[in-house]
């Protein structure tokens, strides 16, 4: 069964591995792991995952921000 969902915080680690595939100039999981968690869900950064029955990591992952403006509304 696939399973799409938000990536919490305390489950970054489940996304890396994935995210690496694109983003390798961070080099480990917790390199990466870290700089989400520190740098960018401070600033309305999410992660969202699709995982299968038979695997605990993410084998696709989105990382988008809500945002508000003026000019284009409600966005992500």
């Amino acid at each position: 069964m696939t399973e799409i969902r938000e990536i919490s915080a305390d489950q970054t680690k489940l996304a890396a591995a994935t995210l690496l595939e694109l983003r390798p100039r961070w080099g480990t999981p917790d390199a990466l792991v870290d700089f989400v968690d520190t740098d960018l869900r401070p600033r309305g950064y999410r992660l969202a995952g699709v995982f299968t029955g038979s695997d605990d990591s993410a084998v696709s992952v989105l990382g988008f921000r809500e945002a508000w403006h003026s000019a284009w509304g409600h966005h992500l």
